[in-house]
């Protein structure tokens, strides 16, 4: 194993002040951990220390060369010495969670440090909504922002301000919210006086504030002991836990002072370890807690949700409902694929769209895992409305297991599932998945699946229109060409996209199959050294044609067949064919029988989206249309289509449309115009 460290400047949105100072920028190191033998898997980590408050804001050359030394350890021996990384809280939090991030692209994401509820998209952690000290007006403006939006609780930062301002400040909003409507904390960074603190407090418990974060600096321990013993609003401990290193050292802090709550911080207060023994200890003294972050990037952020998640599933549940990981909005130059999104109140991981889509998959999961021996299918509404099909889940499962066998999927193999899972390809990959142990990474239906995928995959079913977008993408194209097998279904490919996707690395297959067949029952290699113009039959197909030519499937793996098809091909022998066109996609035009299929290759360089279709006519009984979306002139497509075509199947009639009529997967729906 390698590493890399890569330095960078976080810059803020607007400055961020604090009793302590102003932020504009912020240094931090990331951590990325590698495999030459597997590209695909790494991990990411973050240091990001506070400059002034972390106790390892040391100097840069030293940092790195701390940091540099436990990465060597660590990468030689696969061990970590987290007793010496006591003092180093960031260094501590930025390699473990690297490590964690290494073991999460095991399963296809390196971003999903744990997988459970959150990092599937199914629940959101409640954050609160962060208010900047600044003037009055620009803190009002943020509060009404925050409420506008959904928020239910807010943390003001005080302390910056003058403080008779921002009594008002607060005043004002309980005169419009109570406690019931929204809850509000304060966090004044150690800006009170120990000798005018009580007073303070007094006056802010008048306004039912929720808690208070270190009202005065850290390391007052007997002021602060009294602070708590005494205030009449309860006061949670920030600054003061840092530095202190040891489950002893913790103890006796909490021992001494008795807060009622403790805010935790991995970057400052021990890494993900040292947090854990402060939650044990405050647990064991019914101390409350919540997690937030020390101003990291979507690294860092990402960890610390990930982690929160963890404790909110597991025997560890925060004794508060809001955590304090709304930071991610702060920066200008944020990492820019991070799967966290914020909505209303909770920070989810994944898109709306991709948490719909992931519902959908569980559902699916919970029908496929039921009693029930058969499941609906509905066929694609290529060739017509689409139709609902009941079928048997011992077939689906057969189909699914001989595909496998084919790809020799493993378990631990990772799968992308990006296509409608009302269709049955998209539900075979699923199934397939689900059988054989694979990781499978759901990812919401469009054009671009692997825009937003961090690593490449094992296995991935694409539709050809998926396929053309992804390579238009250079980023997209190279996670495309790191996959390990590519098929493609659903639809034509064209020779330009077959070119394309010739040229790539990984293994491409083209699929033959229907909704009756259970997903497919033939494959093409596209590219490669065995690349065919032929699909090659799966096991125990057995196929022939009748007189119109069309195909004929028996399945007697599956139990499908024999089942005659609209697919006119052409038999090489018993196991191989080449598909000519569709039945319904034949045109006898005055006795002259064309095949759409075969035309549009002809016109396959058309610059605009198109397809041919056909309608009847009283003098020749049937003819030739072409739908398109160009802005062009009749006369240019009409000489382009002569050009390359007979005469007798050149269109008679040219519809532009402002959108092609396709379904989700992309087939044209040319019956609309028959």
């Amino acid at each position: 194993m390698k590493y890399r460290i890569i330095p960078y400047e976080m810059k803020f949105k607007q400055a961020a002040k604090t009793s302590r100072g102003v932020y504009r920028t912020k240094k931090v190191w990331y951590i990325v951990l590698m495999d030459d033998a597997t590209p695909s898997h790494r991990g990411i980590g973050e240091c990001a220390p506070l400059h002034d408050l972390s106790i390892d804001a040391i100097p840069e050359q030293e940092y790195r060369h701390i940091l540099s030394s436990h990465l060597d350890q660590y990468t030689s021996t696969g061990t970590l010495d987290t007793k010496a990384l006591r003092a180093y809280p960031s260094i501590l939090f930025g390699i473990e969670t690297a490590i964690r991030s290494y073991q999460a692209s095991l399963r296809g994401d390196y971003m999903a440090l744990y997988d459970n509820q959150f990092t599937r998209g199914a629940v959101g952690i409640p954050i609160n909504g962060l208010i900047w000290m600044g003037d009055f007006l620009k803190m009002r403006a943020q509060i009404e922002d925050k409420l506008s939006q959904g928020f239910k609780c807010i943390k003001i930062k005080i302390g910056a301000i003058d403080w008779d301002k921002e009594i008002s400040l607060i005043a004002e909003i309980r005169k419009y919210y109570s406690r019931q409507d929204i809850e509000i904390r304060v966090d004044a960074n150690g800006a009170f006086a120990a000798d005018e603190a009580m007073k303070k407090l007094k006056q802010l418990a008048d306004f039912d504030i929720h808690s208070i974060e270190q009202p005065i600096r850290a390391h007052q321990r007997a002021e602060m002991a009294r602070l708590c013993q005494s205030s009449p609003l309860p006061i949670a401990l920030d600054e003061e836990l840092i530095g202190n290193y040891t489950k002893d050292e913790k103890a006796q802090l909490l021992d001494e002072i008795s807060p009622q709550y403790i805010i935790l911080k991995p970057s400052l207060h021990g890494g993900i370890l040292g947090c854990q023994e402060w939650i044990d200890l405050a647990k064991e003294r019914g101390i409350g807690y919540w997690i937030t972050s020390a101003l990291e990037s979507d690294i860092g952020l990402n960890a610390i949700a990930n982690w929160t998640s963890h404790l909110l599933q597991s025997d560890y549940p925060p004794t508060t409902k809001h955590q304090g990981l709304g930071t991610g909005q702060l920066f200008l130059n944020n990492y820019q694929y991070s799967p966290l999104h914020i909505q209303g109140e909770c920070i989810y991981w994944g898109s709306t769209t991709d948490r719909l889509f992931n519902k959908e998959v569980e559902k699916f999961k919970s029908e496929w895992q039921s009693s029930s021996p058969t499941i609906t299918l509905q066929t694609s509404g290529s060739t017509g409305s689409p139709k609902a099909m009941l079928v048997p889940k011992a077939g689906m499962k057969k189909s699914a297991l001989r595909t496998s066998d084919f790809f020799r999927f493993e378990e631990g193999d990772t799968a992308l599932l990006c296509m409608p899972l009302k269709y049955v390809g998209a539900k075979m990959v699923a199934i397939r998945a689900w059988l054989q142990g694979m990781h499978l990474i759901s990812i919401s239906p469009s054009l671009h699946p692997f825009a937003h995928l961090r690593q490449p995959v094992d296995f991935v079913s694409l539709t050809p229109l998926q396929a053309y977008e992804t390579l238009q993408v250079p980023r997209e194209r190279r996670l495309l060409a790191k996959c390990k097998n590519v098929l493609l279904g659903g639809g034509a490919i064209s020779p330009a996209l077959e070119a394309m996707l010739c040229q790539l690395p990984c293994a491409v297959w083209s699929s033959y199959g229907m909704t009756e067949t259970y997903s497919h029952i033939a494959l093409r290699r596209i590219n490669g050294p065995t690349a065919t113009a032929y699909y090659q039959l799966l096991d125990d197909v057995e196929i022939s044609t009748n007189d119109s030519a069309a195909l004929i499937i028996n399945d007697t793996y599956t139990g499908v067949g024999p089942l005659t098809t609209n697919d006119v091909v052409e038999l090489i022998d018993q196991k191989r064919f080449i598909p000519i066109g569709r039945l319904d996609n034949i045109v006898n035009c005055g006795g002259i029988k064309h095949t759409l299929d075969q035309l549009e290759k002809q016109l396959c360089e058309f610059p605009h989206p198109f397809f041919l279709a056909k309608r009847k006519d009283e003098r020749f009984g049937e003819v030739i249309i072409m739908i398109y979306e160009a802005e062009q002139k009749f006369e240019t497509i009409k000489t382009f289509c002569t050009e390359r075509l007979h005469k007798y199947a050149v269109p008679r009639d040219f519809i532009r449309v402002d959108k092609l009529p396709l379904t989700e997967n992309g087939k044209p729906q040319r019956w609309q115009f028959y």
